[in-house]
């Protein structure tokens, strides 16, 4: 089984069986420094605005927020990106920007708050509200386990309903509030609960599934 966050697409489609219903949804952000959120920047439309110079912005080059950007209403955007080899290029580039000409990075949701919660805690997070996400509507996008084509259907039904299970209870957004917000590094949290990767969310997520699948 694939545990991570892998959002569905036609190559992968392709090749995977994706789970349904998804483990989580998410949107697309503006990873900022604390002191440049202003009005002047609350979503991606205003980054958008003819005439707007002040603020430099980038996604990851070849990645799947820059595929985004090449297909939906925010297409003309595309050109003015600066972008990064990777996430943690952009992160630097923020923090390194200046007053003059600050920089905001694009990204997935959980990613960017992840980032925003390490020390030296002056970032922040502002969500881009964007269009056309998921199914052409405003809706988030998703985030699916997957396993091989011709998967046990036997098996791959109690894993779907293991999933089902585990987002009507409320587990999942147990785990996420566990893993996720309590051990942030601009908490009150100790620091020795700090999380090292931004994808250990997702370790828990397999155990719950897996446990529940037990009977544990």
């Amino acid at each position: 089984m694939a545990v991570a966050p892998l959002t569905v697409n036609d190559r992968r489609n392709a090749t995977v069986t994706f789970l349904e219903p998804a483990f989580m949804t998410f949107d697309l952000a503006m990873l900022m420094r604390q002191r440049d959120v202003s009005r002047d920047v609350q979503s991606f439309d205003d980054l958008n605005k003819e005439g707007q110079t002040k603020y430099t912005y980038g996604v990851v080059e070849g990645g799947s927020t820059a595929r985004y950007f090449s297909r939906s209403s925010y297409y003309n955007m595309e050109s003015k990106m600066n972008t990064v080899q990777n996430i943690e290029e952009g992160v630097r580039r923020v923090r390194g920007s200046t007053d003059r000409h600050p920089y905001i990075f694009i990204g997935e949701q959980h990613t960017l708050e992840y980032h925003a919660s390490q020390k030296p805690c002056d970032l922040t997070v502002v969500y881009g509200k964007a269009a056309d996400l998921s199914s052409g509507s405003r809706r988030p996008a998703e985030y699916h386990l997957a396993v091989k084509k011709n998967y046990n259907p036997t098996v791959l039904d109690k894993l779907e309903t293991a999933i089902v299970k585990l987002n009507e209870s409320g587990r999942l957004d147990q785990l996420y509030t566990k893993w996720w917000k309590d051990r942030s590094q601009c908490s009150r949290a100790p620091p020795s609960t700090v999380i090292t990767s931004g994808t250990a969310i997702l370790v828990p997520i397999l155990f719950a599934v897996l446990s529940r699948l037990s009977g544990q």
